[in-house]
């Protein structure tokens, strides 16, 4: 008898395949041309950057950068590691040529008007070849991580939060009086300590009428007592990020500020109750919004719930009101609702939450209030 064939472990040839077949049907392509570094990583397991792959039914070729012939031969397996010439477009190009490739497919949004035009001069001296958009054809099997990829996540997670804990361990008084820029570099240097390869994101730290701004970057302006101070913050592990939002009320802060704390946390906890397999984004979006709008505070609150979080700090799916994708299991998201008052200070608070086959699961740790006052 016949022994059965062993089952590939390649995972990023498994991943390759399973990108192939996400291709919306009529797409009319023979291949791709890889150029977003993420989806490169994602799909060849190389750590580095300036590469590109192409990639077509059963077949993958990989091309390094001039400085990562070494690196590529080491960590890019399962697939043919090109490296007579460096990665460009007339690499590409040359590599096409006697395959019967008629429609090559490009990254749209990773690619300029003029990329676009040195490739198309580069495929006229192959042969005649239709260059053809495509976008987000790996955005549904990124979309869902593997154990590896939730591995180093939480990996993330942990080097972040212990660094966070560290930050307030002496309560108020050992944040009041720091500038924003000198918690953030104490947060990214100590991340790197702890084995993160660098933070996840540019960290943000807004004190007081900062804290309204969604994407504050870090000024010279020094916490005060009296106000909120939001830190939003994350690392990354093995290429992969983590992304939380901690807002702390420093000292005796307004009474609004307590009340809308208790608003965010009320509404971030209906989004992550209504997370499940099968239950669209923008459901997940209503749940917690219409917390906010119920208080009162619906112009407050401007930005979708949250987002999917992997390779890029932001990936798809989103939470939002215009998004009817559908939820999966594996599917790891952000529910980050906020409510800001520009000039005055706001409040956002972030977790990362991993969708199961029977629900969610918080792989963060949550906040409660009485963390989140720090008195002097």
């Amino acid at each position: 008898m016949k022994p059965k064939a062993k089952k590939s472990t390649d995972t990023h040839a498994a991943r390759r395949r399973a990108c192939w077949k996400a291709i919306p049907k009529g797409t009319p392509i023979d291949a791709m041309l890889i150029t977003k570094p993420e989806d490169v990583s994602y799909l060849s397991g190389f750590a580095g950057d300036s590469c590109s792959l192409l990639l077509g039914a059963g077949w993958g070729i990989f091309m390094p950068g001039r400085y990562f012939y070494e690196q590529a031969t080491r960590e890019v397996k399962g697939m043919e590691v090109y490296t007579k010439t460096p990665s460009s477009y007339a690499t590409a190009a040359t590599l096409l040529k006697g395959r019967n490739i008629r429609r090559l497919g490009v990254q749209s949004n990773s690619m300029t008007l003029d990329q676009r035009d040195r490739l198309a001069k580069a495929l006229e001296k192959v042969g005649k070849k239709k260059i053809v958009p495509i976008s987000r054809f790996t955005s549904e099997t990124r979309a869902i991580k593997d154990d590896a990829e939730i591995r180093s996540i939480r990996k993330a997670l942990r080097i972040s939060q212990e660094v966070y804990a560290g930050l307030i361990a002496k309560g108020a008084k050992g944040l009041i009086g720091r500038t924003e820029i000198d918690i953030c570099v104490e947060f990214e240097s100590r991340i790197r300590e702890l084995g993160a390869t660098c933070e996840g994101f540019p960290t943000i730290v807004a004190s007081g009428p900062n804290s309204a701004r969604c994407h504050h970057m870090p000024t010279s302006r020094k916490v005060r007592s009296g106000e909120p101070l939001l830190i939003d913050f994350g690392a990354r592990v093995d290429g992969y990020c983590s992304d939380l939002t901690r807002t702390l009320l420093l000292g005796k802060v307004p009474d609004k500020f307590t009340e809308i704390y208790k608003v965010v946390h009320e509404a971030q906890q209906a989004g992550i109750a209504a997370m499940r397999p099968g239950v669209r984004c923008n459901t997940v979006d209503a749940a917690a919004r219409n917390v906010i709008v119920k208080a009162g505070y619906g112009e407050n609150f401007f930005h979708g719930l949250g987002h999917g979080l992997g390779r890029e700090v932001h990936e798809w799916p989103g939470f939002a009101s215009t998004l009817t994708m559908k939820l999966k299991a594996g599917m790891l998201m952000t529910v980050e609702p906020g409510i800001y008052f520009p000039g005055v200070g706001g409040v956002r608070i972030e977790d990362d939450v991993l969708v199961t086959p029977t629900g969610h699961k918080i792989i963060s740790k949550p906040m409660k209030l009485k963390e989140a006052v720090l008195l002097t």
